[in-house]
C-alpha cells in the first residue's frame, strides 16, 4: 500500500479523504480561545448581545400574550355576565 500523504485518511474500502485529522476541527476552538484570551472578549460580547436580543424579543412576546389572555378572560366574563 502506498504511503498516505499528510492530512489524508484511508478507509478500509480504499477511499481516502482530504479532511484534516479529528483534533483540528471544532474541538480545537475552545483551546484556541483559551490560548488567546484577547480574542475571547469580543466573541463573548457578541454572544452576550445576541442572547440579550433574543431574551428581549421573548419578553415582548410574552407581555403581548399575557395582555391578550387577560383581555380574553375579561371578554368571556363580560359575555357570561350579560348573557
Amino acid at each position: 500500500m502506498a504511503r498516505t500523504p499528510p492530512g489524508h485518511v484511508h478507509f478500509r474500502d480504499g477511499n481516502h479523504t482530504d479532511l484534516p485529522p479529528q483534533d483540528a476541527g471544532v474541538n480545537g476552538v475552545p483551546s484556541f480561545f483559551l490560548e488567546n484570551p484577547i480574542l475571547l472578549v469580543p466573541v463573548l460580547l457578541i454572544l452576550a448581545m445576541w442572547i440579550y436580543a433574543i431574551a428581549k424579543r421573548l419578553l415582548k412576546l410574552s407581555a403581548i400574550l399575557l395582555i391578550a389572555v387577560a383581555l380574553y378572560f375579561i371578554l368571556v366574563e363580560y359575555v357570561n355576565a350579560t348573557g
